[in-house]
């Protein structure tokens, strides 16, 4: 199955597997090294689970995320069922239950690149996680109220989001590091990829390779510390 279905047998070790981040990180990693390419989330299409959208590909889900979790997945992805998708952030924020999509949900999804498509900067949309909050929350009520009001007469106040999109953005490896903090994993590229060349002289060797290495053999290994102790 895996030589004949290489993306389909990886997606399903990924989806079995969920809910462990070290072992999403060895799957993706022999997924890369197999030529499959791995996919940020994405509201407007990740499914809860890993997905296959297109061949030789995998679309990261969002319910691994940490942060997010299965029910505001399932939640953002019924929603958009219901809305027939998401278009734009505005579509995204009118259509969302404020309940389960909150802040917190809100803030991982940026970090990871799940709005990139609505083309805004990360650093932009994360700088306004409250006024974005605040204005999908104000928004629904509205629009409740406006129902209420239907044959009433009434009105509310609407409410406005306005947002640049030519606005500065992170570094990459600031992206880098969020991406990690919330998905376990670098996404986008990886902050060694700028010394790949100098790398690939010194050895082919993998941590998730080192088990078979015969005891007593030298090897030459190189990473990034993230938490010295």
């Amino acid at each position: 199955f895996k030589a004949n279905y290489p993306t389909e047998y990886m997606t399903a070790l990924l989806a079995s597997d969920g809910n462990d981040t070290s072992a999403i990180v060895k799957f993706v990693n022999n997924a890369r090294e197999m030529g499959i390419k791995i996919l940020n989330p994405d509201v407007t299409e990740s499914e809860a689970s890993f997905s296959i959208p297109a061949d030789n590909t995998i679309r990261f889900g969002i319910s691994a995320l940490k942060g997010v979790g299965s029910i505001a997945a399932n939640s953002i992805i019924e929603s958009r069922k219901k809305a027939g998708g998401f278009k734009t952030l505005n579509d995204f924020l009118l259509n969302i239950d404020t309940h389960s999509v909150n802040k917190r949900v809100i803030e991982a999804l940026i970090q990871v690149g799940a709005f990139d498509s609505f083309g805004y900067t990360r650093k932009c949309l994360f700088e306004s996680v409250d006024a974005i909050s605040n204005y999908a929350a104000k928004e629904q009520a509205r629009k409740l109220e406006g129902q209420g009001n239907l044959f009433m007469g009434g009105g509310s106040e609407s409410f406005s989001l306005n947002l640049p999109k030519n606005s500065e953005e992170w570094d990459l490896d600031e992206k880098l590091k969020r991406e990690k903090l919330v998905s376990g994993l670098f996404l986008s590229g990886h902050p060694l990829d700028k010394y790949r060349a100098k790398l690939s002289t010194l050895s082919s060797l993998t941590i998730e390779k080192i088990d078979g290495v015969s005891s007593g053999a030298k090897v030459e290994l190189c990473g990034i510390i993230t938490s010295p102790e």
